[in-house]
C-alpha cells in the first residue's frame, strides 16, 4: 500500500500575532504558497497569550481566517491565555473554524475536523492508559459534531511515540479504526508542518 500522507500549516508568529504589517503579509503569503504546493488538509493559527478574548482581537483573528481558503482546508484556531475553552468554541463555531483544545481535560469543540494536543505541562510528563482513554472518549465524541468526520491529536511528550500508539490501539479496540481517520495519529516533529502518517509508516 501507498504511503499517504497529510500536512498541516501553522501560521508563522507574526500571522498568529493578527496584527497587519510587512512580516504579517509575508508570513500569510508564504503560508498559501505552501498550502498549495502540500495540499494541505488543515491550516492551523495558534494565537500568543496576548491575543485576548476581547472585541479588537476577535475581529482580528475573523479579518485573518476570511483570508483563508476554505475549498478543501479546515482552519484550526489554537487559542492561549486568557481563552475559556466554553469562549473559543462558541467563536469558533461563529467563524466555522475548529478549536484546538487538550482532549485529556476538555471536549474537543464542534467544527470542520476535531484537533487536540497534549503536552508535556506541570506536572503532567507522560499520559497513563487511563488518561488515554479519556482522550479516546473525548476524540470519539467529538466526530459527530464535526463536518470532515476527521480528528488530529499531537502528542508532545517524551514518550510521544508509544502513547500515540497506545491511544491508536484503545481507539481502534473502540472501532474507531473503521471511521477512515482516526486509526492515525501524529507524531510531531521540530518542523512548521505537522504530518499525519499511514499505519504501514511507522517510525519505531
Amino acid at each position: 500500500m501507498t504511503p499517504k500522507f497529510e500536512f498541516c500549516v501553522i501560521a508563522g508568529p507574526n500571522v498568529a500575532k493578527l496584527k497587519p504589517s510587512a512580516e504579517f503579509d509575508a508570513e500569510l503569503a508564504a503560508m498559501l504558497e505552501t498550502q498549495k504546493s502540500l495540499e494541505a488538509r488543515v491550516l492551523l493559527i495558534a494565537t500568543p497569550a496576548d491575543v485576548t478574548p476581547g472585541k479588537l482581537w476577535r475581529d482580528r483573528l475573523a479579518k485573518v481566517v476570511d483570508r483563508l481558503p476554505r475549498d478543501a482546508n479546515a482552519i484550526v484556531w489554537e487559542p492561549s491565555g486568557l481563552w475559556e475553552i466554553e469562549d473559543a468554541a462558541e467563536l469558533g463555531k461563529k467563524l466555522d473554524i475548529g478549536v484546538c483544545a487538550d482532549p485529556s481535560r476538555d471536549e474537543l469543540p464542534p467544527g470542520p475536523v476535531a484537533y487536540g494536543r497534549l503536552r508535556a505541562l506541570g506536572g503532567t510528563r507522560a499520559y497513563s492508559a487511563a488518561a488515554l482513554t479519556k482522550v479516546a472518549v473525548n476524540v470519539l465524541s467529538a466526530m459527530p459534531r464535526t463536518a470532515s468526520g476527521d480528528a488530529y491529536v499531537v502528542v508532545e511528550t517524551a514518550g510521544a511515540l508509544k502513547e500515540a500508539k497506545t491511544l491508536r490501539g484503545i481507539l481502534r479496540s473502540a472501532g474507531a479504526g473503521r471511521t477512515g481517520g482516526l486509526g492515525r495519529l501524529v507524531r510531531p516533529r521540530r518542523s512548521p508542518i505537522e504530518v499525519r502518517e499511514d499505519d504501514e509508516q511507522e517510525e519505531e
